[in-house]
């Protein structure tokens, strides 16, 4: 994935809110990270046949990068595969992969994830660093835990070097990651 999506990011990189900082009233996920990073084994990108110049790809990386701070996503979203569409032709399975990341990182954050990485057909949320954060008490972690609870087979609760994590299995694309934490943020 290209580092303009946060390709290349270290799960340390993201800068976590500590309990000091002023609780708000309602302790929503993206209180407590500032940004949801993406690790991936999955195929995603615009190829060279779809979009043939390099600085063209880049611009587009951008501008799709930049779509996460807007108000109005799916819309968003939408006129940038118009766009897409209008200039390049229908749009390979890679870049609609590629387009999904931007709404599975505005979800992640908004679930307090500090990275999301699929990996070999599973999907792993790893949580604030923070282990005595006011995160674990938050609604956004309570909806994790509704989800982990009501699909006990699927999910799992890890914890090594530190780090806490739900495992999610099986994940095949960015779009079952994208359609798992839509269910978790709106359920």
């Amino acid at each position: 994935m290209p580092p303009e999506l946060g390709g290349d990011r270290g799960l340390n990189e993201g800068r976590t809110r500590t309990g000091s900082d002023p609780q708000p009233p309602n302790l929503g996920g993206s209180y407590f990270v500032d940004d949801c990073a993406l690790e991936s084994d999955i195929e995603m990108y615009f190829p060279d046949q779809y979009v043939p110049s390099a600085s063209e790809r880049m611009l587009l990386y951008r501008e799709l990068d930049n779509l996460a701070n807007r108000h109005d996503l799916d819309a968003a979203l939408e006129a940038y595969r118009t766009r897409l569409r209008d200039r390049f032709g229908e749009i390979p399975d890679v870049a609609e992969e590629l387009i999904r990341v931007v709404p599975l990182r505005v979800y992640g954050k908004q679930l307090g994830i500090e990275k999301i990485m699929l990996k070999q057909g599973h999907m792993f949320l790893f949580f604030v660093s923070n282990q005595d954060s006011p995160y674990f008490q938050s609604e956004a972690f309570g909806r994790i835990l509704n989800y982990v609870s009501n699909h006990p087979r699927q999910c799992n609760f890890r914890e090594a070097n530190g780090k806490r994590s739900v495992v999610i299995s099986p994940v095949a694309s960015v779009g079952d990651a994208l359609t798992i934490c839509r269910l978790v943020a709106t359920d």
